[in-house]
């Protein structure tokens, strides 16, 4: 069970939309993009009257449910990029695209590099690449892509090869 969003905080009130265990939005997210990229049972323990914005960002966004809900995909792994400078979390999906979650664990915004010929041997030298956060189609891609991350973050897209 996660508690992505809040809810459940010792001598809450019903109508309080407390973040609990203490976590800022951006663990949230990052909280629900790893267990997404897993395949891992989602349960939410929640009252879905009393959301909050975060929850309903991440809870009932399709595309990112899409990606936990692939039942003929493997369940995803932890992959070093770029020749060990970044790290990411990847599953190739049924559909052929690989979802990749770029998680920032650092305490400062870092640029993070996904160089694709390190995500299931691709031999893909073009990505079109969706923010799955934003329902964004962000372009395409030649042989790697560099995202902003901010602090305890993730950004979480799909690559599909062009």
């Amino acid at each position: 069970m996660i508690m992505t969003g809040g809810q459940g905080c010792k001598g809450q009130k019903p109508t309080e939309a407390l973040h609990c265990p203490g976590q800022t939005d951006n663990e949230y997210r990052t909280e629900f993009s790893l267990y997404a990229i897993v395949g891992s049972p989602i349960l939410i323990g929640t009252d879905i009257r009393n959301f909050t914005a975060i929850m309903k960002e991440l809870i009932i966004n399709d595309e990112v449910l899409a990606v936990n809900q692939d039942e003929k995909a493997v369940p995803g792994d932890e992959y070093k990029v770029c020749g060990g400078k970044s790290t990411v979390w990847a599953r190739k999906l049924s559909n052929g695209k690989i979802a990749v979650a770029i998680p920032n664990y650092g305490s400062d915004a870092n640029t993070i590099e996904v160089c694709f010929a390190d995500l299931f041997g691709s031999t893909a030298k073009t990505m079109a690449v969706r923010d799955l956060w934003n329902k964004q189609d962000l372009g395409n891609f030649q042989t790697s892509y560099s995202v902003k991350v901010n602090v305890h973050d993730t950004v979480f897209v799909t690559l599909t090869p062009q």
